[in-house]
């Protein structure tokens, strides 16, 4: 008589030894799960093997592109390490070896969401930049930003030495707009980086970020222009010294729209124009190539105070409180070394 044996092998079961024995058989777990939909395109996403270890694995987009991704020495992890696209398929590809020597294929597919729009933004201040010590950190988006919170929460500002600061939602001007100040004037030589975090990040409304941001930028010397409208001088300060005292002009007319603003201004661009505070052609020429974006100017002795209606940077004219309250985070303030 002629005896037929059969062995069927079943993923995940135990495979027959000599004596009865059963050995254990890779077990795999894939993150998001097969079939997944709508996955955060920044969501951890890997393979892990247990009583075994990956001998082949790979992430692809429908584009047969590989995704870039990290193995762990001992074989058993996989991790993907760049974020995925929006609205895209993703397919796992690969072999996993069991401690009894049989193979696992790994073959799973999921997609990633879909958002009704994406929004970008810019920031302010490149990378290298050396900026006042007044210099607001100003992000802009393209479009309305319906959960601040959240996009707040993804927002950091690390500095050395350590400073003392908030972000602020001021009101939309064709988009929302966010600025990160110091309580006061940055310390000289402090080196900052400003993290956004908004790739993948839900901000209500259908909408979801465009890109990360990232900056790293230095404050540069102390320099302080005061201009005092009574006694018609301009004092240029810097490191405590005072390197200019010129005769201005600050305007002072009938119309109030030809009133130069008391409070903090800072300088945002250089260019020689018949400004709101006069200087000489001379006086002018000596002064312009010392200026630097984020210089504080601190005017005094006008009848009318700087606010947001003039459309000018006016985050030194909110007091410290007030500029707290307009965080969507309860008044949450930041600070810490690099």
């Amino acid at each position: 008589m002629l005896v037929l044996a059969v062995l069927v092998v079943l993923t995940g079961c135990g495979t027959a030894r000599p004596g009865g024995a059963a050995g254990p058989v890779a077990r795999v777990a894939v993150t998001p799960a097969a079939g997944a939909s709508g996955v955060d395109p920044v969501a951890p996403i890997g393979v892990e093997v247990s009583d075994g270890h990956l001998d082949q694995i790979a992430l692809t987009n429908a584009n047969g592109k590989q995704v870039e991704g990290r193995l762990t020495p001992d074989r058993t992890t996989y991790e993907i390490i760049e974020p995925l696209g929006y609205d895209a398929t993703y397919t796992w590809t690969g072999t996993a070896i069991g401690t009894d020597g049989i193979p696992v294929p790994i073959d799973r597919t999921f997609t990633t969401l879909s958002p009704e729009s994406t929004i970008p933004a810019t920031v302010n201040i490149g990378d290298g930049q050396e900026v006042g010590i007044a210099a607001p950190i100003i992000l802009k988006f393209t479009g309305p930003v319906p959960d601040k919170a959240a996009v707040e929460r993804a927002l950091t500002v690390t500095t050395e030495p350590a400073t003392e600061g908030a972000w602020a939602w001021l009101p939309d001007d064709g988009g929302s707009r966010v600025h990160w100040r110091p309580r006061n004037y940055w310390i000289p030589g402090t080196k900052v980086h400003m993290s956004a975090r908004l790739y993948g990040l839900d901000f209500g409304g259908g909408a979801y970020g465009h890109a990360d941001l990232t900056t790293d930028f230095t404050i540069g010397r102390s320099q302080i222009v005061l201009a005092d409208a009574p006694s018609h001088r301009m004092r240029v300060v810097r490191d405590g010294t005072t390197v200019f005292d010129f005769a201005v002009f600050c305007g002072e007319c009938d119309e109030p729209r030809d009133v130069t603003r008391s409070g903090i201004h800072v300088v945002t661009e250089k260019y020689v124009t018949n400004g709101c505070i006069d200087l000489s052609p001379a006086d002018a020429a000596a002064y312009f190539p010392t200026a630097m974006y984020g210089d504080p100017v601190e005017v005094t002795g006008t009848a009318i105070p700087l606010s947001r209606a003039d459309g000018d940077i006016y985050d030194w004219a909110v007091d410290w409180s007030a500029w707290r309250s307009m965080s969507a985070l309860a008044g949450a303030s930041s600070s810490g070394p690099r």
